[in-house]
């Protein structure tokens, strides 16, 4: 596994088929007062869904409906915190999760909730 190739073919698929987005951070000042969300910065990266199924073990027939989580991955960065917000297609998402899938360092999977 060449990281540097693995690096180059991530960040051309994000340039190509990526979608731009705006993160914003909420700040609180000394009073604890929380202000209106300010830009930190500009993002690009891939939208993508991820499947959750639960599992229940039941008597009776029943169904189970599948949740879908909404997903950006972008580079890897340490620019984006938990409870930031992400302006991505019209839509606002709170940023619930920060995952960097392998420790490669090379992309940031975030797990978004829509607000």
């Amino acid at each position: 596994m060449n990281p540097a190739l693995n690096a180059h073919t991530l960040s051309r698929a994000i340039n190509q088929h990526g979608r731009d987005a705006v993160l914003l951070r909420a700040k609180a000042d000394h009073y604890g007062t929380v202000a209106e969300p300010e830009k930190v910065a500009d993002l690009r990266g891939l939208y993508h869904a991820d499947h959750s199924y639960l599992v229940i073990e039941t008597q009776e027939a029943g169904k189970v409906p599948q949740r879908v989580n909404p997903m950006f991955m972008i580079l890897y960065t340490d620019a984006v915190r938990l409870e930031d917000l992400i302006k991505l297609d019209g839509h606002t998402y709170k940023v619930t999760g920060l995952d960097d899938p392998g420790g490669l360092h090379l992309c940031t999977d975030l797990s978004l909730e829509e607000v």
